[in-house]
């Protein structure tokens, strides 16, 4: 019998609710308290268990504020920046794809800064470079970029367009000549805002720009001084990983 009651009895205690809960003291001299809630012994008080395991009790009028202690699995995640105007500023690598057989995969960074007008407009000066590694040729592109994020929301999609001209470093060996050409690109992408300024942007891109190289026609009798020019169109479709503030 004696058996049997404690066992309800245990039973029933378990079943109870577990009434106590995180609370945060703020007490009038400005002392921080931490602890779980519980039931006062004394009227007019406020008691906690502390997590060493020891109970205190505060009379209610030495206490300024009670807050809830959220754990921080269950804290709030902390809001996310929209910049609405003001200095702007990004820079982003990836890969580009193209059309030319010679060159299957290139790469290319580069950075802009200018001001945005509002968080869906934007207007920038950039330059970067291009490098595509089997022909040895470099360009530097320079141009002027417009682009924006279409909503203010953490996660939020992207554009831009850009044109100017895209210079190359160097005369290529065996060339006595080369120019660059007009510039024109666009990208579509998405953008993830964070807590602070910086953001993640992501790009499907689009990129175009012309490129001539001469050289002298060397025949089997030697230089006749004549030349040939060996004109080439970069379409480019690429991937651009960067950040933005």
């Amino acid at each position: 019998m004696i058996v049997m009651l404690l066992g309800i009895f245990f039973y029933a205690h378990a079943q109870q609710p577990d009434t106590t809960q995180p609370a945060v003291l703020v007490l009038n001299d400005g002392s921080i308290i931490k602890g779980q809630r519980i039931d006062a012994l004394k009227p007019g008080h406020i008691r906690l268990r502390m997590a060493d395991g020891t109970e205190v009790e505060f009379p209610i009028e030495s206490v300024a504020e009670i807050r809830k202690d959220i754990p921080p699995s269950r804290a709030p995640r902390k809001p996310h920046q929209v910049q609405s105007k003001g200095l702007y500023a990004t820079i982003a690598t990836g890969f580009l794809f193209g059309n030319i057989e010679q060159e299957p995969v290139s790469f290319t960074c580069g950075a802009a800064i200018g001001y945005r007008f509002l968080p869906q407009l934007y207007l920038a000066a950039g330059g970067g470079t291009d490098i595509h590694p089997n022909s040895g040729d470099k360009f530097a592109p320079i141009y002027v970029r417009i682009g924006g994020e279409a909503m203010k929301t953490r996660i939020t999609p992207n554009y831009f367009f850009a044109s100017g001209y895209a210079f190359p470093y160097k005369t290529p060996d065996g060339f006595f000549d080369a120019k660059g050409g007009a510039y024109y690109e666009g990208g579509l992408g998405v953008t993830f805002r964070t807590a602070s300024r910086v953001s993640l942007t992501l790009n499907a891109i689009y990129r175009q720009y012309n490129a001539e190289r001469s050289y002298y026609n060397n025949w089997w009798w030697g230089n006749d001084g004549s030349f040939s020019t060996d004109k080439r169109t970069y379409r480019r479709f690429g991937v651009l990983f960067g950040v933005s503030f």
